[in-house]
């Protein structure tokens, strides 16, 4: 018995004595998320390491751009009154790198009632909702859930646009909240329970978020960008660039994301046929916005929600995707063999087939499918 026991700490030991470099050979030879999970449960080295030569970061880190993003697929039911949200039943998540397979996840009888509230953002891999005049943040991975302080004043749901800086265990996370010209912030890492304001000179309406290199940007309607400053107290400043709205068509749908640490606008554009579509991609260099023929060896994941920043993977060979290709989830799938299409820059599509990414099924509205990036990788 002595023996046997001497063996095993013997195994135990070699496993977690690897030297820090061989331990980054294997991370980036890792083809998905869930193989990057089993690495992490081999041993408490292990986990350490994995954490440790990703840190977390604010913008796209060097681990979620090796990976592809999960899908998360929401699944509802029919509203008792026509008025009524729908209710989200489940959340199913899938992964590119192995389609066939789908993931159930469970959740708390609380965090069930926030998900069939109003949906506001997904951002660093939660879910953030509103209700009863409070945010809720949801990791859909963990099923754990941030309650944040009670808002000043009541809001409409549909002004609003928010985002995290980072997930919410750093000690740099806040919550940003866009509502009819006025800023708050919700410092999660610092004060839990106190919200600062900031109300804005500029008239906007209608603002997406999005966070590149510790900066928040702001977009309005009219393709107008702005740089949102946190610290040391909130304050909007004009970024200084070229009209998007010069170079751009009739825009059908457009995303902003953050292309490993870039700026990058993409969108359907009405194509040279009535009913064809076309995706294209500008990227901000310097103050010029500049048309790209290719995404090089990047992929980029969008969704029907233009508001939900998109997301963006670097070779995407390694776990069996295709280079230069957007992956459009869609939700006029039935959740079990995954949904999404996918489409080169430049090609066009068809808006009247059914399975297009512009079909009329597939709507914007929460529930909808997200790509995300589970905290872990962020």
């Amino acid at each position: 018995m002595a023996k046997r026991k001497t063996k095993r700490s013997s195994t135990t030991s070699a496993w977690s004595d690897l030297p820090e470099s061989l331990l980054y050979t294997i991370l980036t030879l890792l083809p998905s998320i869930r193989d990057l999970a089993s690495f992490s449960s081999v041993c408490r080295s292990w986990r350490t390491s994995s954490s440790s030569l990703f840190p977390t970061a604010p913008s796209l880190s060097a681990s979620s751009s090796l990976f592809a993003p999960l899908l998360l697929y929401p699944l509802s039911e029919a509203p008792r009154r026509p008025s009524a949200l729908r209710r989200v039943s489940s959340l199913r998540l899938h992964d590119p790198a192995n389609p066939s397979v789908s993931y159930p996840l469970s959740f708390t009888s609380s965090v069930k009632k926030s998900l069939c509230s109003n949906f506001l953002a997904c951002s660093h891999g939660h879910l953030i909702f509103i209700a009863c005049n409070r945010i809720f943040v949801i990791d859909p991975f963990t099923g754990s859930q941030l309650k944040s302080p009670i808002l000043t004043r009541k809001f409409n749901p549909d002004g609003f646009a928010c985002l995290l800086t980072a997930p919410p265990s750093s000690d740099e996370s806040a919550l940003v909240l866009f509502s009819y010209g006025s800023f708050m912030q919700w410092r999660i890492g610092i004060d839990s329970s106190v919200w600062s304001s900031f109300r804005s000179v500029h008239k906007l309406s209608h603002v997406r978020l999005v966070s590149v290199n510790r900066r928040v940007y702001v977009i309005d309607l009219y393709k107008r960008f702005y740089v949102c400053e946190l610290h040391p107290n909130l304050s909007l400043k004009d970024l200084q660039v070229d009209s998007l709205l010069e170079r751009i068509n009739f825009s059908l749908i457009d995303w902003i994301v953050d292309l490993g640490g870039e700026l990058l606008f993409l969108q359907f554009e009405q194509g040279e046929e009535m009913m064809k579509a076309q995706c294209v991609a500008f990227r901000l260099e310097k103050s010029s916005w500049v048309k790209m023929e290719s995404l090089g060896d990047w992929a980029v994941f969008v969704g029907p929600d233009s508001s939900v920043p998109g997301l963006a993977c670097k070779n995407p060979e390694r776990w069996g995707g295709r280079k230069n290709c957007i992956y459009f989830a869609r939700n006029n799938d039935d959740g079990i063999n995954g949904g999404w299409a996918e489409m080169e820059l430049g090609e066009e599509v068809d808006i009247c087939d059914p399975e297009s990414p512009l079909s009329m099924s597939n709507s914007a509205e929460w529930p909808a499918p997200l790509w995300v990036y589970p905290q872990m990788v962020l």
